[in-house]
């Protein structure tokens, strides 16, 4: 029997009187609703840096799979010129349960992580849980609550939820992804509000849902590879006011290629909607600061730092924001908001930060 069907029948059976919500749909995806800011602080990170090649990911467990006697090494860790990255091998589907503390998720979380189809029978998929575990003598669990997304290689998605009459939509990525080709899957949870995202596109959302969410699943079909999951916790709204009253805004927001200034395309709207805030309000001059974590020596993190901060600097120029409103500095790792001793600790510590100088 295909997973997707054992998914949506095991979801069936072991949801019962769950109350419905509203679900929003666009027929086709608008690049100009795309509003997704990743949570305040990191609670999860994995580049796989940590693991060994052709290994399991240490910072996963095993949820289920298609087929009980699949080994795991269908699943491994691998390398490139950009470091480390998860490859679902062949055509198998695998189910991967995120090692995390439990309670944090609370009232608002985000998840991203970035993905590359193979073939048109590739998927990228994340599920969102409520387990409740029996008693402790027993590894059994029973699933109260689910919701999640499914999108293949030609851009063709589902999203499902019990909450919702429908239990099913479906909708079309504008047109089919690049194989071969990295895309940022991101999904926004707050206050029983999901909002799913790929790329630049806001794709769906499912409002005034009734249940919390405690655990977070990747259920990726192969071939398939997988990199820079990040999960992240507190306030993910655009707070360009804290501008006015705070004169510091923090950002995890604008995030960059890995040892380089090169800003992520999908940080580029929120630099555009910082541009927009800055027209409006014309007086505002910021000096933008850029931090890394502690990795390599200190010498070369200060010139990154300082050359993603002139890129940063770049782009609102680029977006209409006159030069001699903007500044910029370089502080290498020298202000770490956090330890530098756990993935966690390091995504925290890489940010960017505006300080309003008049």
């Amino acid at each position: 029997m295909p997973k997707r069907l054992i998914q949506i029948i095991f979801i069936l059976i072991t949801i019962t009187n769950a109350q419905f919500c509203n679900a929003q749909n666009s027929k086709k995806p608008a690049k100009d609703t795309y509003d997704f800011i990743p949570g305040k602080t990191v609670i999860f990170e994995d580049d796989f840096s940590n693991d060994t090649t052709g290994k399991f990911p240490s910072k996963w467990k095993k949820f289920y799979t298609n087929d009980p006697s699949l080994k795991m090494e269908v699943c491994t860790v691998e390398h490139d010129e950009n470091g480390n990255y998860l490859n679902i091998n062949d055509e198998a589907e695998v189910s991967l349960n995120a090692r995390l503390k439990e309670n944090l998720l609370g009232d608002g979380f985000t998840i991203e992580y970035d993905f590359m189809p193979a073939s048109n029978n590739s998927a990228a998929q994340i599920e969102m849980l409520n387990l409740n575990s029996k008693p402790k003598d027993t590894k059994d669990f029973y699933m109260t609550f689910s919701t999640g997304i499914y999108i293949n290689g030609n851009g063709e998605s589902n999203v499902w939820s019990p909450c919702w009459k429908k239990r099913k939509a479906k909708m079309q990525y504008p047109g089919t992804f690049a194989l071969g080709k990295w895309h940022h899957f991101a999904v926004a949870y707050k206050k029983k509000t999901v909002k799913f995202y790929i790329d630049n596109y806001h794709l769906f959302t499912m409002d005034s849902c009734d249940q919390s969410l405690s655990d977070i699943i990747l259920d990726p079909a192969g071939p398939l590879k997988i990199r820079n999951v990040r999960i992240a916790v507190g306030e993910s709204v655009k707070t360009f006011d804290k501008l006015l009253t705070d004169k510091k805004f923090v950002t995890h927001a604008i995030n960059f290629d890995v040892n380089k200034s090169t800003v992520k395309p999908e940080s580029l709207d929120f630099i555009t909607q910082l541009a927009q805030f800055m027209k409006a309000n014309p007086t505002i001059e910021l000096e933008i600061d850029g931090h890394t974590d502690n990795d390599g020596d200190a010498t070369t993190n200060m010139a990154l730092s300082q050359a993603r901060a002139d890129e940063v600097k770049k782009q609102l120029a680029s977006a209409g924001v006159a030069d001699n409103r903007l500044t910029t500095k370089g502080f290498g790792a020298s202000k770490p908001l956090q330890p530098n001793t756990t993935p966690e600790g390091k995504a925290n510590n890489r940010r960017v930060e505006f300080i309003k100088l008049n």
